[in-house]
C-alpha cells in the first residue's frame, strides 16, 4: 500500500514539474522585463513594477520635477542616487532641482559631474551652457555646446546663433571661439558657410583672421568661397580688409602668376586668374612654340559677340603705375583685336585699355608692351584686369599669346 502511495505521488510530480518550471521561467522573465516595462510606463506605474529601481526612481524624480514638485523629485533621485552613485538622470535632475531651489553652486558642481560622466546628456549641458555664459566662461560654454552639436546636426542652427551671438556680442568670445574652430571639428566647414550673411560677416572676418595664427588657419578653399561670396554680396571694403590682413594671396606681385608658371587652379579666386568658357572660347596655358621650356597663355576665340576671356581681382592703392606684358600674335585676323583692360569695380571706370591688333601676321614674334596708368584715390579701391575679345563683324578665328604680365609702382610715384 505504501509502495502504491509512492508510485502516485511520483506520478503527480512528474505531471506538475514542467507546469512549475513553467512558472519559474515566467517569473524569471517577468523579472527581466519589469524593468524595460517600468521604464515605458507612466512614472506611477513603473514605481508600483520596480519600486526599487534605481532607473525608475530617476525617472519619477525627473517626472515630478517637471510637474512643478521639487522637494519629491530630490527625494526620488536621492534614493536612486544611494541605491546607483553614478546614474546620470538621477544626479542631472537632484542638479537641476537644487536649481529650481536657487541652490546655483550646488547644481553648478552636480551638474558639471553629470555632463562629466556622460557626453550624451543633454539637458545638463544645456544648463551648463546657459550658466557658463551666465558666468562668462566662454571657453566652458562653448565645449559644452561643442558636445552637443558634434552629435546633433539638429542643433546646428541654435548652436551656432549661440557662438555668433557671444562672438559679436563680447571680444573675448571669438579667440575661443577660432580655438574650437582650430580643432577642425566636423562641423567647422556648416559653421563658417552660416556667416555667410550681414549677421555673420563680421565674425567671419574675424575669425579667419584669428585662425590664420593657429595650427587650422582657412584653407584654401574655404578662404577662397569666403572671397567669392564677399565678391559676389558686394563687400568689397571687407574683401581688402581679408586679404590685406592675411596677406594671401600676397599683396605683391600686384598680378599673381603673370608668368603662368603655377598651375591656375592653384589661384585663390578671385585673386588669380579666371579663364571664361562658353562657345567659341579657348584658352589654354602651355610651351609657346617659339621659346624652350616657357609656358604661356594661349587665348583663341571664335564667335561673333565681344566677350571676356580672362579676368583677375586686384587691390591696388592709389597712384602711378606701369602695366606690362609680352606677346605675339600667331596668325592675322582683319578687323579683329584683344583688349587688356583695367576696371574700378566701385565705379566701372576705366583705367587701362591697351590693345592687341591681330591685322598684322608680321608680329609671330614676341615683343613687350608697357603703358601708364594712374589708379585714383576715390572709388577705386579695388580693381579688375580683363582680357576681351573683339571680333570682327563677321565670324573670325582669333589668336594671341601672351605672358610676364605685370604691374608695378611707376619710378618716382
Amino acid at each position: 500500500m505504501g509502495n502504491a502511495n509512492v508510485s502516485k505521488g511520483t506520478q503527480a510530480l512528474r505531471v506538475w514539474v514542467p507546469y512549475a518550471v513553467t512558472a519559474v521561467a515566467v517569473l524569471l522573465a517577468w523579472e527581466v522585463v519589469k524593468t524595460p516595462v517600468a521604464m515605458r510606463a507612466p512614472p506611477e506605474f513603473g514605481l508600483r513594477l520596480s519600486p526599487g529601481s534605481p532607473e525608475i526612481l530617476a525617472k519619477a524624480a525627473e517626472a515630478l520635477l517637471v510637474t512643478g514638485d521639487v522637494d519629491g523629485s530630490i527625494t526620488l533621485s536621492d534614493a536612486a542616487l544611494a541605491k546607483a552613485p553614478f546614474n546620470v538622470r538621477a544626479l542631472r535632475v537632484r542638479g537641476l532641482a537644487a536649481s529650481s531651489n536657487g541652490q546655483v553652486n550646488q547644481a553648478d558642481e552636480i551638474l558639471t559631474l553629470a555632463g562629466n560622466w556622460s557626453l550624451r546628456d543633454d539637458p545638463s549641458h544645456t544648463w551648463l551652457i546657459q550658466q557658463r555664459l551666465r558666468q562668462g566662461n566662454y571657453a566652458s560654454a562653448f565645449a559644452h555646446a561643442e558636445t552637443l552639436v558634434r552629435r546633433r546636426p539638429d542643433l546646428y542652427d541654435r548652436t551656432f546663433r549661440l557662438f555668433t551671438t557671444a562672438a559679436k556680442l563680447d571680444t573675448r568670445a571669438a579667440p575661443i571661439l577660432a580655438n574650437l574652430l582650430a580643432t577642425r571639428p566636423p562641423w567647422r566647414a556648416s559653421y563658417l558657410q552660416s556667416l555667410y550673411n550681414d549677421e555673420g560677416m563680421p565674425v567671419l572676418i574675424s575669425l579667419g583672421i584669428l585662425l590664420q595664427n593657429t595650427e587650422a588657419p582657412l584653407t584654401d578653399a574655404e578662404l577662397r568661397d569666403i572671397y567669392q561670396v564677399l565678391l559676389r554680396q558686394s563687400r568689397l571694403p571687407a574683401l581688402r580688409y581679408l586679404r590685406a590682413h592675411l596677406r594671401r594671396p600676397a599683396l605683391q606681385p600686384f598680378v599673381d602668376n603673370g608668368r603662368f608658371a603655377a598651375p591656375l587652379s592653384t589661384a585663390l579666386q578671385p585673386f588669380g586668374w579666371s579663364l571664361a568658357t562658353g562657345p567659341g572660347i579657348e584658352l589654354l596655358v602651355s610651351e609657346d612654340e617659339v621659346s624652350d621650356d616657357n609656358l604661356a597663355l594661349r587665348a583663341s576665340y571664335r564667335a561673333l559677340a565681344p566677350a571676356t576671356m580672362v579676368s583677375q581681382l586686384m587691390t591696388l592703392s592709389s597712384g602711378a603705375y606701369l602695366f606690362s606684358l609680352r606677346e605675339r600674335v600667331p596668325a592675322a585676323a582683319e578687323g579683329a583685336r584683344f583688349e587688356w583692360r583695367v576696371v574700378c569695380l566701385e565705379s566701372n571706370r576705366e583705367i587701362l585699355r591697351h590693345t592687341t591688333d591681330l591685322g598684322n601676321s608680321s608680329q609671330d614674334t614676341w615683343r613687350s608692351a608697357s603703358i601708364a596708368m594712374s589708379v585714383p584715390s576715390e572709388d577705386c579701391q579695388t580693381q579688375q584686369l580683363l582680357l576681351d575679345a573683339r571680333p570682327a563683324d563677321f565670324r573670325t578665328s582669333m589668336s594671341a599669346w601672351y605672358d610676364d604680365i605685370e604691374i608695378i609702382g611707376a619710378p618716382g610715384a
